[in-house]
């Protein structure tokens, strides 16, 4: 018997992404799985099997996720959605009922055959599905659609305090010890964490008897070079090996400044690899374009008159500045905790602790016209953006974009001068 299926998505916006036609398209090819998204926008173009469901705001979003878990929740940042999402099975109970296994899954993905990586056997004797072995999944993972499996999120001493703070705890996976679960091989329960993560519960019920666990590594995550994987309707596989995947997911590629998304045309086959998201494994245009940006970069940090003019207009366009909110704020990038210590003028001395391992930087603050801060400490240049409830106080969510190589953290307030 084919148990039935339903995804669901919460994305919250300005708009979709580029790629979100692709991850359409992949969802119609699975016509017998439903997919449920939960958002603010409109509604594109889509496969019968995918339901939107129109939420305003984040606002609205609480009140839902309030009057169904029983106590305030006030989510500020669509990112924070991801610790809820375990608790899904309970927000969204009523859409659910009807279903026998309820999930979710990210839009940054590309699915091949999900009935042929989960057949009825397996779903016939599993509780909880995974697509990664060691940890649950965040980006796809599956519950048996039963009161005690979808509340077992509730196990978790810390659930309450994790939903209810703005910080992001990577609750849904593994508390942000990936490098020591996928890396050193550790399990869950040898690692040091701050909370207890779904992946302590699901290890500890599993361990007990009381689930049926089931995690297999079924992603293609890590695209390091220009191999490409290629889906077609149903199939995800790579090129070199021509192994299979349930899906192939595109977060470790889709922030590269040369990752280029080619606009989706139908029934043609789509290329995913480190250079774009494309109808063909070497597009011409693709080379011309990423030519063009990796000459524009090396030619602005390589030559010493662009980049001091470089430096004389950005002189220009910011000016020294003093936030005291940030003195004594302490934030956590996932295992690295970054404290601010104000010195003098707009000097700070930044205080690292990554697993007791202590570093120090100095850097320099700097107001730009559109309110953001940039920071200039090592030879690198960061813009440093902030949210909270007021801008005299401590933001509760920072975001650092390195301008030089283009990366992007986020960190979380974990303590500051205010706050205690």
């Amino acid at each position: 018997m084919q148990h039935s299926i339903c995804l669901v998505i919460c994305y919250f916006g300005r708009s979709w992404p580029a790629y979100f036609p692709h991850f359409l398209a992949s969802c119609a090819a699975n016509p017998t799985v439903s997919f449920l998204v939960f958002t603010n926008l409109a509604a594109p173009p889509a496969p019968p099997n995918t339901r939107f469901v129109h939420l305003p705001d984040l606002a609205a979003f609480n009140a839902l996720a309030s009057r169904t878990l029983g106590f305030p929740v006030a989510v500020t940042d669509p990112y924070k959605l991801c610790d809820l999402k375990p608790a899904y099975g309970v927000i969204f109970a009523e859409y659910l009922a009807s279903y026998a296994f309820w999930g979710y899954c990210d839009i940054d993905l590309l699915f091949g055959d999900i009935r042929r990586f989960l057949p009825a056997p397996v779903l016939d004797h599993h509780d909880v599905l995974s697509a990664v072995a060691q940890y649950p999944a965040g980006f796809f993972l599956l519950f048996r659609n039963t009161p005690a499996i979808s509340r077992l999120f509730m196990r978790s001493p810390d659930y309450q305090r994790v939903f209810q703070s703005a910080r992001h705890f990577c609750f849904d996976e593994c508390n942000f010890k990936f490098g020591e679960l996928l890396g050193a091989g550790q399990l869950i329960e040898e690692v040091e964490t701050e909370i207890q993560s779904l992946a302590h519960v699901l290890s500890a019920q599993a361990r007990q008897g009381t689930i049926r666990w089931y995690g297999q590594t079924l992603g293609e995550e890590f695209m390091l070079d220009t191999t490409p994987v290629v889906w077609q309707p149903g199939r995800v596989y790579n090129t070199a090996t021509q192994h299979e995947f349930l899906l192939v997911h595109l977060v470790n590629v889709k922030t590269n400044p040369t990752f280029l998304v080619e606009p989706f045309r139908p029934g043609a086959p789509c290329y995913v690899s480190a250079r774009g998201l494309t109808h063909s494994p070497r597009p011409t245009w693709h080379t011309a374009l990423r030519v063009g940006l990796l000459r524009s970069r090396a030619w602005a940090q390589r030559t010493r008159w662009r980049a001091w003019v470089a430096l004389q207009r950005a002189r220009s366009l910011v000016r020294p500045a003093s936030y005291p909110h940030l003195d004594q704020a302490c934030y956590i990038i996932g295992n690295l905790k970054c404290t601010f210590y104000f010195q003098e003028k707009n000097r700070y001395c930044v205080v690292s602790d990554f697993k007791g391992q202590l570093g120090l930087q100095q850097c320099q603050v700097f107001a730009a016209p559109d309110g953001r801060q940039v920071l200039r400490e090592a030879g690198r240049i960061s813009v440093l953006s902030g949210s909270g409830s007021a801008p005299a106080e401590t933001p509760f969510k920072i975001e650092i974009h390195n301008l030089q190589t283009q990366a992007r953290e986020v960190g979380y307030l974990l303590h500051s001068p205010a706050s205690q």
